[in-house]
């Protein structure tokens, strides 16, 4: 009575894996915006207050896209192996 394959149970490993890898990133998003709002630490980098630009980092675009491919693949490996 083999009711769960061996790629199923990858796939629900790889769906965990990248939710808790968009969860991460998540929370790294947030922590580094509450850091950017106090003013002391949002312009300590630039000589003048009118270079800041708020960076956009490739950072938590390549986790996201990770971890929704991997969540994505995850579930369709998971649904592919049902008997």
């Amino acid at each position: 009575m083999d009711f769960i394959s061996s790629e199923q149970i990858w796939g629900i490993f790889l769906f965990f894996l990248g939710a808790g890898m968009l969860s991460w990133c998540s929370w790294l998003e947030r922590t580094e915006e509450e850091f950017l709002r106090d003013t002391k630490n949002r312009y300590k980098q630039q000589r003048r207050k009118t270079d800041f630009v708020i960076p956009k980092t490739v950072r938590g675009a390549l986790m996201t896209i990770t971890g929704s491919l991997m969540s994505l693949a995850g579930i369709t490996l998971f649904f592919l192996h049902i008997n």
